[in-house]
């Protein structure tokens, strides 16, 4: 079978359009030594801030000024108030003065995290509650990641990641690795439905947009799968993935789960599959590095017997 020129050029240009607004999520902790003082970062890199169980809410507040100070933009994980539907006035107002402090530093894009066994209707009903009540499009803030504590996608429910550690301001803690949404399980139901037109409807009328996280995920199968799912459920929130970090060689892991991902973009024009995040335990240096290469499109894709191959084109390549 010739090889199809059509499919490959769009596969690339998904792909393109998948590391446009790339991010890399470090911890807070040791972020400037690691980092933002080494020159491996480009001004303007999105930096998704997480912190380990026992960080304080000072700690993170610190490490995302530091972002904003390097000209690059931070991402702040916060746990989610306790159900609003039985607000605790306390935990409410620690986490309005959380996001004053936050956007009064420049940070306009957060990550709320529910507890683990969570569901989806459960957590959509207290992200209208939460932007109706707290205004955080009125704050500044322009985007507010989804996410519960992460058993996985394909386990018993469905899950979505995020971008670190709850920073324990508001409420519940969060004491697992990665975060997941709707672990707490969702089924195709009128209930859903509503759950999803609600938020919806109540971040357009407060101009904040919401992204769904997925959990650290090494293969593009099980996560085009589940974005297949919850679309079918009634979603129609973009979905960002977390990967791990790239390794030494990215052809072993890292590219395969991009072009999985393209490819199903290419099939699929209704997958809301949109950015990718990072997950890094070391160095951001080479991570960084190889997503800006694809965010520059300095790379080719050929369809061949075998699927997808992905070459990067050597540096001064036209």
């Amino acid at each position: 079978m010739a090889p199809n020129r059509r499919c490959a050029t769009d596969v690339f240009w998904n792909l393109a359009t998948l590391m446009d607004d790339f991010a890399l999520e470090l911890p807070s902790a040791g972020l400037t030594e690691d980092s933002l003082r080494s020159g491996c970062l480009a001004e303007g890199s999105r930096i998704c801030l997480s912190s380990h169980r026992d960080g304080s809410p000072a700690e993170v507040t610190e490490a995302a000024a530091e972002v904003v100070i390097a000209g690059m933009r931070p991402v702040v994980t916060l746990a989610a108030p306790d159900p609003v539907a039985v607000p605790d006035p306390a935990a409410l107002d620690r986490f309005d003065r959380a996001l004053d402090e936050l956007a009064a530093i420049g940070v306009r894009e957060l990550v709320l995290v529910w507890p683990a066994r969570t569901s989806m209707s459960d957590i959509l009903d207290d992200v209208t509650r939460i932007v109706h009540r707290c205004d955080p499009g009125g704050r500044g803030f322009v985007d507010i990641g989804v996410a519960n504590v992460d058993h996985g996608v394909g386990s018993a429910g469905h899950s979505v990641g995020s971008a670190g550690h709850s920073v324990g301001s508001a409420g519940h803690s969060v004491e697992s690795v990665g975060h997941g949404v709707g672990s707490g399980g969702h089924e195709l139901s009128a209930d859903l439905l509503r759950a999803f037109e609600d938020a919806s409807a109540a971040c357009v009328d407060n101009g904040v947009g919401v992204t769904l996280l997925t959990p650290l995920t090494r293969s593009a199968e099980s996560v085009v799968g589940w974005e297949r799912s919850l679309r079918a459920a009634g979603n129609l929130f973009p979905v960002r993935v977390r990967l791990p970090g790239v390794a030494p060689s990215p052809f072993r892991r890292t590219v395969p789960a991009l072009l999985g991902m393209a490819a199903a973009a290419e099939s699929d024009p209704g997958c809301l599959i949109s950015e990718v995040q990072f997950v890094l335990r070391g160095s951001a240096g080479r991570t960084a590095a190889f997503a800006e290469e694809i965010r520059r499109g300095n790379f080719v894709v050929e369809d061949t017997d075998y699927g997808y191959r992905l070459s990067m084109l050597r540096e001064g390549t036209t």
